[in-house]
């Protein structure tokens, strides 16, 4: 199997495309969501860039918000749990580093498609340092 380690460079590049994004866009968001696990690095980064309050929630808070969120997390992959999030959260706006065209979500932003690697982020730890 193929891997692609992404860098904590590449991370840091990603939030500042975010900022940039949500700031052109005018979002408008009140707080930010991050899935756990993989979007909560990203969050807390943008949280903080962009001066927006942090939840940290499983798939979107189960009661129906009418707050405009920002949702973040690693990747859409099979976008089941994006799907969750969408139903849970209609206002929301998800944000996304890598996308696959197999997800049933699409996010409103994502930098990179993935490929059939698969994708090692910084925050796995010493599971990332262990792959060839």
């Amino acid at each position: 199997m193929k891997y692609k380690k992404v860098t904590w460079k590449e991370v840091d590049n990603a939030v500042g495309f975010f900022v940039d994004t949500y700031n052109t866009q005018d979002l408008d968001c009140e707080l930010i969501i991050g899935i756990p696990r993989g979007g909560l690095v990203l969050a807390t980064m943008l949280s903080y860039r962009l001066n927006l309050p942090l939840l940290i929630d499983c798939y979107g808070p189960t009661t129906s918000w009418s707050s405009k969120i920002l949702v973040v997390d690693d990747i859409a992959d099979t976008g089941k749990t994006l799907e969750t999030v969408n139903k849970n959260l209609p206002n929301s706006t998800i944000f996304t580093m890598h996308y696959h065209r197999q997800s049933v979500v699409e996010p409103y932003a994502w930098l990179h498609e993935k490929t059939d690697e698969w994708i090692v982020y910084p925050w796995e730890g010493s599971y990332a340092s262990s792959m060839p």
